[in-house]
C-alpha cells in the first residue's frame, strides 16, 4: 500500500505447545503422531479451520484433527493448559511459558513467516512513533540471542 512503511523485525518459526504432562507430547514428535493430536488454531475471520500448515500437510497426503478454533494467539495458553488440545504457535510469543506449557520443536515443519513493523506515512516523522519504532527494533535485535537459527 502506497501510504504505509514497513520493516522487518525478524523471521520467526513455529513451535507445538500443549499442557504440561500431556501424554502425547514428547520431543520427536513425528508427522503421523502430530496429525492425530486434537488441535486448535487460529482464525482471524472465524471458524476457519484451515491454515496454509495444513495446506502443506495436505501436499504430503495428511490432514490434521482441527477441533477448535480461536480469534488470537492470546488466548491459547488458557486453553491448552486445562486441556489435551494443541496448537501450532509463534516461537517468541510463548517462550517464556515453558513452566506450565510443553513446547515441542517439530524438526520436519520448515514453515517460516517474517514479522515485521507497519505504519502509515503520515506517522513517519512522528518523533514518538519514530522512538517506539528504535526502541522496537533495539529490543529485537537484543532478543536475537534466544531467536532459532537459520
Amino acid at each position: 500500500m502506497p501510504h504505509l512503511r514497513a520493516c522487518h523485525l525478524y523471521d520467526e518459526t513455529y513451535v507445538l505447545i500443549g499442557r504440561q504432562g500431556h501424554p502425547d507430547l514428547k520431543p520427536g514428535l513425528t508427522i503421523e503422531n502430530y496429525v492425530r493430536l486434537e488441535h486448535i488454531v487460529v482464525s482471524r475471520r472465524g471458524g476457519n479451520f484451515e491454515t496454509p500448515v495444513d495446506d502443506a500437510l495436505g501436499v504430503l497426503g495428511y490432514r490434521r484433527n482441527v477441533v477448535m478454533s480461536a480469534g488470537s494467539f492470546l488466548f491459547i495458553p488458557e486453553i491448552v493448559s486445562s486441556s489435551d488440545l494443541v496448537a501450532l504457535v509463534p516461537r517468541r510469543l510463548f517462550r517464556a511459558q515453558s513452566e506450565r506449557l510443553m513446547i515441542i520443536d517439530l524438526p520436519w515443519l520448515s514453515e517460516r513467516f517474517d514479522i515485521g513493523l507497519i505504519w502509515h506515512e503520515r506517522c513517519h516523522g512522528h518523533a514518538g512513533q519514530r522512538w517506539v519504532r528504535e526502541l522496537i527494533g533495539k529490543l529485537m535485535v537484543e532478543g536475537e540471542d534466544d531467536a532459532p537459527r537459520a
